[in-house]
């Protein structure tokens, strides 16, 4: 996640809980993960329970006026507070529309003279004045004195440095100071455009007005014409429009990254939080994750809202969410991303599908785990390059776990594993093996936390690979080198020369069934304990300097 907040979202209230908690949730779901974000609340005395409400959600700062003191000081003491880049000011009574948010921000990232992104609105739907959502407009004035109207924003994204430049809504102006609830967001939007910055209607930007008719609606009600003129008095002609920039803008651009990663049927990305590869992408840009196997969120939609400089899609056969047409749909919402597939599966035969070819058509590089389809790539004119998965350090504390002299975690999904298994089960070691394989203990498959405990527990660990492949290895092999662990790994063609890993230094080889149990025999004895360890913190080393997910981007930025 971002280190620092991307967005804040500020808003006032009192006494609307149920439609608070319905505007903050709409807000939360416009937002993927990776995208870190803060919400400032200022309360004007509610006595509905939001105060205590809020006390019990770490990701809203409370800040409580005590009695209503008007909009205008709700919104300049919640922006004020804000530390992210974007600001999002938006009424209590609004629910986000899909994919909004994320528009808006990507449009104020690549558009460095626009301002703000002013949320089109139902109100005047609701009243039967238009027939569709729309952005409001005042009047305003280009250089030439020709009169014309320019956009506000009632809600909106603000760049949070210009906000602070123009005094947001206006409570230290000399004329707006003296108004209470309206004319703020006019004012504020009218200063954006006399600096010489726009406010801009973006497709997809909008919010559902619920417009509570309540004691707050009342309240502000009584003060409006009198906020009206106090705006008027101080734009009495519009704002003036130097037509670009006054003031340099300060923020850069940065990268827009999308992130497709399979997450299984069983471990949808809601439920896990072991996201190594998108997380060291967040480092590197803003990254947007859609978990497309188990959402149905819209792809290219996605694609068109973000418009990313780069797709990133764990790409393991076509399915009706992601395949060729897919990916070109994409490519014509944002000619100009470029799209990197990578596949971590082990048969060449799926690698090299029909359906697989015809989707990497679309595709500026295929990178996977197994060597040995490169040649068959090179032949049909696909750019493809060898790129290693990394490994994941749990979340959270490593919980205590049990201690094995032989571990093995893997699913017996072949004839060879079960052989294996077998094997394991004869032995006259304390064996533990996990996995979907017969008499296993558990299934540690994506709990990371589980799977460190054991490595560092037992004595040695074995890792196996698929026969026909070129410097293929699970990632359970990277995970238990980084764990501490002694491993006994299968031999696996040119290991060394795609991952660098070394025999006899990082871990010890083994080519059959026959060899694998000498091995174990030889290696558990407490004499060849020393040398175990020495073996074993070699290989932690190497591993943590070479395959973190922050080296593995690293890596993908050489290789593009």
């Amino acid at each position: 996640m971002n280190a620092s907040p991307l967005i804040a979202l500020v808003t006032g209230t009192y006494n609307r809980l149920p439609l608070l908690q319905r505007m903050i949730a709409s807000f939360e779901r416009s937002l993927p993960r990776h995208i870190n974000y803060e919400i400032i609340l200022v309360d004007g005395g509610s006595t509905d329970g939001t105060p205590e409400w809020c006390a019990g959600n770490n990701r809203i700062r409370l800040i409580q006026h005590g009695g209503l003191r008007g909009a205008i000081a709700a919104f300049c003491d919640g922006a004020r507070c804000a530390t992210a880049d974007y600001v999002l000011l938006a009424n209590d009574d609004v629910e986000f529309r899909p994919g909004g948010v994320m528009a808006a921000v990507a449009h104020l990232e690549r558009n460095r003279a626009c301002g703000a992104v002013a949320f089109a609105d139902n109100r005047s739907q609701q009243l039967g004045y238009a027939a569709t959502h729309r952005t409001e407009v005042a009047p305003g004035r280009l250089q030439d004195g020709q009169k014309t109207m320019f956009t506000y924003a009632q809600v909106g994204l603000f760049r949070r440095w210009l906000g602070d430049t123009c005094g947001w809504w206006g409570d230290q102006d000399e004329v707006m100071r003296h108004a209470r609830t309206y004319g703020g967001d006019n004012y504020l939007s009218s200063r954006i455009w006399e600096i010489g910055y726009t406010v801009d209607a973006v497709e997809g930007c909008a919010v559902d007005d619920l417009i509570a008719r309540d004691q707050l609606r009342a309240a502000n009600g009584a003060s409006g014409s009198n906020d009206s003129k106090r705006y008027y008095e101080r734009y009495p002609q519009g704002a003036l429009y130097p037509g670009a920039p006054i003031i340099s803008n300060p923020q850069p651009e940065r990268l827009r990254l999308l992130v497709l990663p399979i997450y299984e049927r069983s471990h949808p990305a809601a439920m896990n939080r072991e996201y190594g590869l998108s997380e060291a992408l967040a480092k590197a840009g803003l990254t947007w994750e859609i978990d497309f196997q188990n959402d149905q969120q819209d792809i290219v939609a996605a694609v068109k809202a973000w418009q990313p400089d780069l797709m990133l899609v764990q790409f393991h056969g076509a399915n009706k969410r992601l395949n060729a047409h897919v990916l070109s749909l994409c490519r014509r919402e944002k000619p100009d991303m470029v799209i990197v597939s990578w596949n971590g599966d082990a048969h060449e035969e799926g690698l090299a599908a029909p359906d697989v070819i015809e989707a990497l058509r679309q595709v500026d590089l295929q990178t996977v785990v197994n060597a040995a389809v490169l040649p068959r790539y090179a032949e049909l004119g696909i750019r493809a390059a060898y790129w290693q998965i990394g490994y994941k350090d749990p979340v959270g504390a490593v919980p205590r776990a049990p201690r094995y002299e032989v571990l093995w975690l893997a699913n017996c999904y072949s004839e060879r594993r079960k052989r294996i298994a077998e094997l394991l089960h004869g032995l006259a070691h304390v064996v533990g093996i996990f996995g979907n394989c017969p008499g296993a203990y558990g299934n540690t498959h994506y709990d990371f936390a589980m799977s460190t405990g054991l490595y560092q527990q037992c004595t040695l660990a074995i890792s196996d690979t698929f026969p026909g492949t070129v410097g293929y290895v699970s990632n359970r092999l990277f995970q238990a080198l980084a764990a501490g662990a002694f491993v006994l790994q299968e031999h696996s063609p040119q290991l060394e020369t795609y991952n660098g890993l070394r025999a006899g230094t990082h871990y010890i080889e083994w080519r059959s069934l026959e060899e694998l149990e000498d091995l174990i025999n030889y290696w558990i004895k407490s004499e060849h304990r020393k040398e175990r360890a020495r073996i074993a913190r070699a290989g932690m080393k190497y591993v943590r300097a070479n395959f973190s997910y922050d080296a593995q981007v690293k890596k993908l930025w050489e290789l593009l």
